[in-house]
């Protein structure tokens, strides 16, 4: 499915390596320009700027969020490539065997109802440690939601609103909250794009 055309929003799309991974995770994020001036190396700093080390709690220390992938949504800009540097801010910080099919959800809230009004992140390969039959560790849970609320504050006072995009409708609303979730996910394949 093509990306939607929609007005001031831009595509952040986290790309993580793991040596131990067979191939790079994504996760999509999108962000509303609150001014209608910046560009996506101004959303790709801001994101820096904001991005605390605890987002990846369950992420192994051989993770690595490695490349901001940004593009506007208009339907004509091309994407563009921010690799993350050397700084310990980008890496997981959990030990033991990655689970390659387990993810940690974040819950992307909208104050809307609807399969297209609400939004999923997906953090790849979480850790052995930090779970335990499937329930992931109580204080890992706090930490990373600290910081998702946290860069979610900072991203909106930089002039990002975080938002939700519906390719079906070609659209896009704001989002309230982003929320940890405690239980381990599924992570299915995807088709590459």
């Amino acid at each position: 499915m093509p990306l939607p055309v929609v007005t001031d929003v831009f595509l952040c799309r986290l790309i993580f390596q793991d040596a131990n991974a067979p191939r790079d995770a994504v996760c999509d994020l999108y962000f509303k320009d609150t001014t209608g001036t910046q560009t996506g190396d101004n959303l790709a700093t801001d994101f820096a700027a904001s991005v605390r080390r605890d987002q990846w709690a369950f992420q192994k220390t051989t993770t690595k969020l490695y490349n901001l992938k940004t593009t506007k949504l208009d339907g004509t800009a091309a994407s563009l490539d921010h690799l993350s540097d050397s700084n310990v801010k980008w890496t997981g910080q959990a030990s033991g065997e990655l689970i390659l099919q387990g993810a940690n959800v974040v819950t992307v809230k909208t104050g809307f109802r609807g399969r297209s009004r609400r939004g999923r992140i997906y953090l790849p390969w979480v850790a052995e440690d930090v779970q335990a039959n499937g329930i992931l560790s109580s204080a890992s849970v706090t930490a990373c939601q600290t910081a998702w609320s946290a860069f979610f504050a900072d991203m909106v006072t930089a002039g990002w609103t975080p938002h939700v995009v519906s390719p079906l409708h070609g659209d896009s609303v704001a989002a309230v909250s982003y929320t940890v979730r405690s239980l381990l996910r599924t992570q299915r394949r995807r088709v590459r794009r």
